[in-house]
């Protein structure tokens, strides 16, 4: 399993954590192999902890930037966001969400 994280960004548009999981949850199908995903968001950004599993780093990779991408462009929700990373570094401020403080 890869832990791979992603930071959405928009310029003034607001989702909660818990609406931006259970849309990306929905839109993922079996290919994406995602087991878990944690989101924590603030009206200009999400930080997103994806967890896949996948048999190597840059097909985890690969498959959460196109889940991303894919919410990106089909729910209107999140009409206005663009992503700004998704790796397998750590994205600034995903810290906290990893040490949960």
């Amino acid at each position: 399993m890869y832990l791979i994280n992603s930071r959405l960004t928009a310029e003034d548009s607001c989702i909660s954590a818990d609406d931006l999981r259970r849309l990306l949850t929905d839109i993922a199908d079996p290919g994406d192999c995602l087991e878990h995903l944690y989101a924590e968001t603030d009206p200009r950004e999400a930080r997103l902890a994806l967890f896949l599993c996948h048999p190597d780093l840059a097909a985890a990779e690969s498959a959460a930037a196109q889940l991303c991408m894919r919410a990106l462009k089909t729910c209107p929700e999140l009409r206005g966001w663009s992503m700004q990373y998704c790796g397998a570094g750590v994205v600034p401020g995903a810290e906290k969400i990893l040490l949960g403080v």
